[in-house]
């Protein structure tokens, strides 16, 4: 056995150490990063995972009413399948984000790595070459194992230190405590919309409320707050909205959208909400109003 295999298994026992080194110090770097993108992760996993169930359910109900023999059958059932692996890998997502998958896994199996390289240097002294082959192998396999969990964790950071904005969840309900509120044909009622979230204090808030064509405004209430009509090429063509921006708000701080309101044709309409402040991503919402005669 030439000297070129002892070479190679004290690079193997050198990038162990290496690696080992730096373990540490990019977790102390990524720690002020790993929650956040924990906590977006979440965040996008818990919709993703209620479009998947959505779809399923929907791809379910359709099956049910097919022939049991056509070729839709098999077709539906290879989506259906399809969609339930997607919601299965979603659901376990994310693990890499923990300080677990960032120092513990690495550590261990660098540790393991540099075992088995000092294994097969002791073995390659006593002239076993099966042996010497099997631990550096194994040295070899355990470090790549350690670099690939630390590029995710790199990896994850980057992606955190990169995003623009972050994900915030709000309560939206009328004053009353819900999310639908009956009123009258013809006669004006005072509406009181309540926005607050748990999550962070806002920067530069800014809510909107918008009025379909068929329910009228009279009179905006709440300090701080405009209406004008939607154009025809904007997201809700002639519907009103109703805008409130306010400097700063402290989480659990509700802010209220007051205003009143008439209409003249019963029917139930959808009040759509929406939310933005500086650093995180628009929040949309829906409200119902029942016009009752």
């Amino acid at each position: 056995m030439t000297e070129a295999f002892l070479q190679v298994l004290l690079i193997m026992a050198y990038l162990a150490i290496g690696l080992l080194s730096v373990t540490f110090p990019i977790y102390a770097i990524s720690v002020n990063y790993l929650p956040q993108e924990k906590w977006e992760s979440e965040k996008e996993r818990k919709k993703r995972i209620e479009n998947l169930r959505t779809k399923i359910s929907e791809l379910t109900a359709k099956l049910k009413g097919e022939e049991q023999d056509t070729k839709r059958v098999e077709e539906l059932k290879e989506q259906i399948e399809k969609y339930e692996s997607e919601l299965a890998g979603t659901e376990l997502r994310s693990k890499h984000l923990t300080a677990q998958s960032a120092v513990e896994i690495p550590v261990v199996t660098l540790i393991l790595a540099l075992l088995f390289a000092g294994c097969g240097i002791y073995h390659f002294y006593e002239g076993n070459e099966q042996w010497v082959a099997i631990f550096g192998i194994l040295s070899a396999v355990f470090s790549l194992g350690a670099v690939h969990e630390l590029y995710k964790t790199i990896s994850a950071v980057e992606y955190t230190a990169l995003r623009p904005a972050r994900t915030v969840e709000f309560k939206i309900h009328y004053i009353e405590g819900g999310v639908s509120k009956k009123i009258t044909v013809g006669k004006e009622t005072e509406i009181a919309i309540g926005i607050v979230t748990k999550d962070i204090a806002l920067e530069h808030a800014e809510y909107y409320v918008f009025l379909p064509p068929k329910i009228e405004l009279k009179k905006v209430l709440s300090i701080g707050t405009i209406a004008y009509l939607q154009a025809k090429s904007s997201g809700y063509p002639d519907y009103l909205m109703i805008t409130k921006t306010s400097d700063f708000v402290h989480k659990d701080t509700e802010e209220f959208v007051v205003f009143i309101i008439s209409a003249e044709e019963a029917g139930k309409y959808k009040i759509p909400v929406a939310v933005c402040a500086k650093g995180i991503y628009e929040y949309d919402a829906e409200l119902i109003m029942n016009v009752v005669k």
